[in-house]
């Protein structure tokens, strides 16, 4: 890890600060990992069911729908049309 961050040449306090925080990471994970039962489960119930969720009261209206699909035509037919900096290199 030490040869990577020398590679980038960063500084030694950036080069400190990186190799902590994946340090950090690293010692971390497992600790998440473990905080969760392993072999002392309770029993499942038996009569699980999904939760079921509200019938809408009115569905979305169609204008809206339509707006929506509109907007992001437009955003996306305007992203298009940026132009690349790359010039004549096309």
């Amino acid at each position: 890890m030490t040869q990577m961050l020398t590679r980038l040449r960063l500084g030694r306090g950036v080069r400190a600060v990186a190799a902590g925080v994946v340090a950090a990471a690293l010692v971390g994970l497992p600790a998440v990992s473990l905080a969760q039962p392993i072999g002392n489960r309770p029993a499942a119930k038996k009569e699980l069911t999904p939760p079921i969720p509200p019938a809408p009261t009115e569905p979305p209206s169609a204008p809206l729908q339509m707006s929506v699909a509109v907007a992001i035509l437009a955003i996306l037919v305007g992203v298009s049309m940026i132009p690349s900096k790359r010039g004549h290199q096309d």
